[in-house]
């Protein structure tokens, strides 16, 4: 079943939070949404993204360190940012950017699980624009 990350906060109403503990329970709805992308793709026969973005929801699920820098969020898992990465998917994603939204999720693979996780992936089913 799909996780229903807006379940009891009001929609198209994001107010800004600083709250760790709320700002980790945002991150793990990222990773639920990761899931049920993997979920998705597989239906598509992508199972090599499936795969990793599984392994990547994996990774969110290990509590991720939050961090301010000069009022900015970053968001670290094992010690690497994946903010930006993220962002961008999400952006495509909400636009209807498939390209884009696969590329920026091959991006994110890349700066999490290394150059190594993306031979696995077949080229064309990420092709950037």
């Amino acid at each position: 079943g799909m996780h229903d990350a807006t379940k009891g906060k009001a929609i198209g109403d994001f107010p800004f939070k600083t709250d760790p503990s709320a700002i980790q329970g945002g991150i793990r709805d990222i990773g639920y949404g990761l899931l049920d992308v993997a979920h998705g793709v597989k239906d598509c026969q992508l199972q090599a993204l499936a795969d990793i973005i599984e392994q990547l929801a994996l990774k969110l699920g290990v509590a991720p360190e939050v961090q301010w820098v000069e009022e900015a969020l970053r968001i670290l898992i094992k010690g690497v940012e994946i903010e930006q990465e993220v962002g961008d998917a999400c952006i495509d994603y909400s636009d209807g950017d498939w390209v884009g939204f696969g590329y920026n999720i091959a991006k994110l693979v890349k700066t999490l699980l290394g150059d190594a996780a993306l031979t696995k992936l077949e080229a064309p089913a990420l092709a950037a624009p």
